[in-house]
């Protein structure tokens, strides 16, 4: 007999059982069950008795009827379901048919139960129209009936559950549970394609209690019988025969298998039998577990989607403090430039060629950023920062226990840029281990971790970078030919600093507003006298040195302009060399400021070399440790320095006051 188990309240526990067609719930004194609480209606809810079924009806009222806190007007209960009328929350609990010949009057049978705020009671007439829902049927047509209903009532339960899922477990979990109830099925499995794509995995099982209780005697289900529903549009069933043997299309069916394709692809397999019973798996039964397969697609790219989106704005979110502007007024990269452009619409791999500094990884960033690929990773790996042995692992991953210290899977960087770009720098000194692996996965697009066995397929464009010329290194035997020619499908050269001077004075200004913005100081340009000197230096770190110049030239600054006083002494000394041979007026430049500025850029290198290191001196509190340091000289240079200049007790006074 159908029964409702109070959940909350003092009277926790209390039964109400069904013995008539109707169960009326509400405020008034002439209800079935009597709730003591201003947030219940009079006549709140009804419960009906419907061809072997109960149904739950709301009567209008105020604050609703809630099962499984989803409000409702009418459904049919199930076992387990929690009904929460006002403040007050009852279990579902299924039973036999309702006992209707043996019903007591209501008035025997009222209940009462308290809640808080307890008010007075009015007669309220039941609205007859709920009598209408009563349908006459019997024998078969009800049977059908009762299955139809069951079945909607599940689907829709499906469909919330599938809805809050996030995993594909969770998903699955719902989907089995409903196969269970609606169906009757003793085991759900699902099964997932290896990673080649060649088999196929168990990775979900549940079983009802009758499969748990003799689940050592089970058959199991044949791969080749998934397999083969793999490749079919529709579902594939089956019988087990009494030797626990699979025949394929014999009926009465107990066990089928379901595909579910993607871009008709087979992403996975779910197959439910009844190996205990062996209670065939009808036609009705077929449809509505494929009804529920296809939920489960829907639901699967709805959480791709989200990933995908979530992923793609974590993306623009590093990108957003990432610097890859390429600032350039030369016509040689403006060249390259247009190079990179026409290069990020293809994708093909590109080989990037030029002295350390000159802003390869910039190039890169930009081939990335403006092609198709630009919403998935880029992912970068130095292979000159890695021995051999760690730059397989880094590259390909590693599984647990491939190697000493190997105490967890490690999914390589190919892995991780999966659908983006993987930028390989200083790939000249790749050692020939590592290359031979390389070609393999441009070649064939698949990866092996380092103590594993599974192929697996990756859609990366590679792009890398040296500082070496490839053709005299394949000329040595230290570079394979076949992958310098794989890799150099296109070839972007990077032309250093020196070649194009045109490009210092726009990019020490670049620099200039991109670090005052970082880092707060009062300079506000570069001194004309400071470019001239800048101009006359010859850079072999290139850009990333020209950088580093002018934030080094920052810290020292104290006022508006950087002087050349505020310059590393090499690049002074480079500056002087090349005005005894070349005039600075051979380079177009600002002219220089009048005035006292004047006159201080006409003193000599060891007058200007002087006057800073006395300032750095009394800046550190005369402290020669931290002069020496902030100079970049040894404690030794900076003593015989003050000595040659008599000046090593004057800047100990000097310090002092």
């Amino acid at each position: 007999m159908p029964k409702f188990v109070v959940r909350t309240g003092p009277q926790t526990g209390t039964e109400i059982e069904m013995r008539g067609e109707r169960l009326l719930f509400g405020r008034s004194e002439e209800c079935d069950v009597v709730l003591a609480d201003p947030n219940v209606s009079r006549n709140h809810a009804q419960v009906l008795e419907l061809n072997g079924m109960v149904l739950l009806y709301d009567l209008n009222s105020s604050n609703g009827t809630f099962v499984n806190d989803i409000p409702i007007s009418r459904t049919f209960l199930m076992d387990g379901d929690e009904i929460r009328i006002g403040n007050t929350v009852f279990k579902f609990v299924a039973g036999g048919s309702v006992a209707t010949s043996s019903a007591a009057p209501a008035a025997e049978q009222t209940i009462t139960i308290a809640s808080p705020g307890t008010v007075g009671t009015e007669l309220a007439a039941l609205d007859n129209n709920t009598r209408l829902l009563r349908i006459e049927a019997g024998g078969a047509e009800e049977s059908t009936l009762k299955d139809v209903y069951l079945k909607l009532k599940t689907l829709y339960r499906i469909s919330v559950e599938l809805f809050q899922s996030t995993t594909l477990d969770e998903m699955l979990d719902a989907i089995a549970r409903a196969a269970q109830l609606a169906a009757g099925i003793e085991r759900f499995l699902c099964y997932l394609p290896d990673e080649g794509a060649e088999s196929w995995n168990l990775h979900y099982s549940h079983l009802s209690t009758k499969a748990k209780s003799c689940q050592a005697t089970l058959p199991p289900i044949p791969l080749s019988f998934i397999a083969s529903a793999a490749e079919r549009e529709e579902a594939l069933a089956g019988r087990w025969n009494h030797a626990k043997e699979l025949e394929i299309g014999v009926e009465p069916y107990t066990i089928v298998a379901f595909a579910v394709k993607r871009n008709k692809q087979p992403v996975a397999v779910v197959c439910v039998d009844n190996p205990v019973s062996a209670d065939p798996v009808t036609k009705d039964d077929i449809d509505f577990l494929a009804t529920l397969t296809r939920q489960l697609l829907v639901r699967l790219r709805q959480v791709e989607q989200v990933d995908a989106l979530r992923q793609e704005n974590l993306v623009l979110r590093q990108r957003s403090g990432e610097d890859f502007a390429i600032v350039t007024q030369d016509d040689c990269m403006k060249a390259v430039m247009d190079l990179t452009m026409r290069a990020a619409e293809r994708d093909c791999p590109v080989l990037i060629l030029g002295e350390t500094g000159t802003g390869k990884e910039l190039v890169a960033r930009s081939l990335h950023n403006f092609s198709r690929r630009r919403a998935k990773p880029f992912v970068a790996v130095n292979c000159a920062a890695l021995p051999d042995t760690l730059l397989e692992s880094e590259l390909f991953g590693h599984e647990k226990g491939a190697f000493t210290g190997a105490l967890e899977r490690r999914i390589g960087k190919f892995e991780l840029a999966d659908g983006g770009t993987l930028f390989l720098d200083e790939i000249g000194d790749m050692s020939p281990t590592a290359q031979a692996k390389l070609l393999r996965v441009l070649q064939d697009g698949e990866i092996q971790r380092l103590g594993g066995n599974k192929i697996i397929r990756v859609n990366v464009r590679v792009v890398a970078a040296t500082n070496k010329k490839l053709e005299q290194e394949v000329e040595k035997g230290n570079f394979r030919q076949d992958l310098y020619y794989r890799i150099r499908v296109l070839e972007i050269i990077l032309p250093p600093l020196r070649e194009r001077p045109a490009d210092i004075p726009v990019l020490a200004k670049y620099f200039l507003d991109q670090l005052r913005h970082r880092f707060p100081t009062p300079v506000r340009a570069i001194h004309p006298d400071t470019m001239r000197v800048l101009l006359g230096y010859h850079y072999p770190g290139n850009v990333r040195e020209l950088k580093n110049i002018i934030e080094r030239a920052l810290v020292l600054a104290s006022g508006e302009f950087l002087l050349p006083e505020h310059l590393p002494r090499e690049v002074l000394e480079s500056a002087v060399s090349a005005d005894r041979q070349e005039p600075y007026a051979v380079h177009p430049l600002p002219q220089p400021l009048s005035g006292p500025q004047q006159e201080s850029s006409l003193r000599s290198l060891a007058e200007v070399e002087r006057e800073h290191i006395m300032r750095v001196l009394k800046a550190c509190g005369g402290s020669k440790v931290q002069a020496a340091t902030v100079l970049g000289i040894s404690r030794t240079t900076l003593y015989e320095k003050l000595k040659e200049y008599g000046e090593e007790g004057k800047a100990q006074h000097d310090a002092n006051t």
